[in-house]
């Protein structure tokens, strides 16, 4: 993903992104260049073909169990106690910190409003 990352700010150093884990969030405009960028890199590398997923990002309006469920598979939460302690970092930390780090003052507010962030 270093290498991914590195080609994408050379190649395209106005395209808003930020990584979690093994994958990268962009604005659904810059998909396909995200995309591409990464499917160049990852087979430059490795020699062999690869397939890229991408999924939008939409903000959940409520919790329910499969968002739990997969949480708890990601983050490998074991209670509910962890899981009391974690939610809100993991729904909305990471995402507004890379929101204030990648825009400017009048972009962040559409992120925020679509993300439902205050």
């Amino acid at each position: 993903m270093l290498n991914v990352c590195k080609e994408l700010q050379l190649r395209h150093p106005n395209i808003p992104f930020y990584t979690i884990h093994d994958s990268i969030l962009t604005t659904q405009s810059n998909l396909q260049i995200v995309h591409r960028v990464m499917t160049d890199v990852i087979t430059e590398l490795t020699g062999k073909s690869v397939g890229i997923k991408s999924n939008p990002l939409h903000q959940p309006t409520s919790i329910d169990d499969e968002l739990v469920e997969d949480i708890f598979n990601k983050v490998r939460i074991k209670n509910d106690k962890e899981w009391s302690d974690s939610k809100t970092y993991i729904l909305t930390k990471n995402i507004k910190l890379g929101i204030d780090f990648f825009y400017e003052e009048n972009e962040r507010k559409e992120w925020y409003d679509r993300l439902g962030i205050s």
